[in-house]
């Protein structure tokens, strides 16, 4: 397997990491540190971008992570999907054995948190679709490279794209019917 998807441990990595990544990982093609600034002030803080130009590494942060999320993550989530449309959500592979970020639960009751926020993310957004961190790359970066036009004319929408590759997906609210 390639390495294209790179976490910082501790979400910790300064420029000059960052550029031993990309010397040793030619096909590095996502770093995902953090979306909201831990409680130390010293993480790797990123937005969603990607620079083509320059290195065409794409920014993925993680904006939430763990089985079982705080209100305030639960916050964050919905304010991201609200913001950008998606969710960038990491699961520790040690959770299970460091009890701050565990909150003392059992694998079983983790394991039933992370299934009802599952379900809830499907309840109130049944457009998210599950991705791994490349495909969901993928889609983030022929996201940020399309331009988009929406035009009005009476009662009519139209939309034109251009620059993209793959599928594209949007939300429309409306509260009137649509005819083609």
């Amino acid at each position: 397997y390639d390495l294209v998807t790179y976490v910082p441990p501790s979400n910790m990595i300064s420029d000059l990491g960052i550029q031993a990544l990309k010397d040793a990982l030619p096909g590095l093609a996502i770093i995902a540190s953090i979306y909201n600034e831990d409680s130390t002030g010293l993480g790797y803080v990123q937005e969603f971008e990607f620079n083509i130009d320059e290195d065409g590494v794409l920014n993925l942060p993680r904006v939430t992570s763990g089985y079982s999320l705080s209100p305030n993550d639960r916050w964050s989530m919905w304010n991201a999907i609200t913001s950008f449309g998606y969710i960038s959500h990491f699961v520790h592979p040690d959770d299970i054995f460091d009890s701050d970020r565990n909150h003392d639960m059992t694998w079983k009751e983790l394991y039933e948190s992370y299934g009802e926020l599952l379900d809830e993310i499907s309840r109130r957004y049944p457009w998210i679709r599950g991705l791994t961190a490349i495909e969901a790359g993928n889609a983030v970066a022929s996201e940020m490279l399309s331009n988009t036009n929406l035009t009005r004319e009476g009662n009519k929408l139209a939309g034109q794209m251009s620059i993209f590759q793959g599928d594209a997906y949007f939300i429309l609210r409306t509260d009137k019917p649509i005819r083609s």
